[in-house]
């Protein structure tokens, strides 16, 4: 859990996978922000994990 001032926030890791349009290894980190209205997806290179 990440907190920010009193808020905690969770954030959600996904597993390695391999992209299919790059063939690169990736995973995916997500969180609920705008109190749980939207849903914040970042791609990570995983080629260093």
């Amino acid at each position: 859990l990440l907190a920010e001032g009193w808020e905690e926030r969770r954030l959600i890791l996904s597993s390695t996978y391999r992209d299919a349009t790059t063939n690169q290894y990736c995973l995916t980190a997500g969180q609920f922000i705008d109190n749980g209205k939207r849903l914040l997806l970042i791609d990570i290179d995983a080629a260093g994990f």
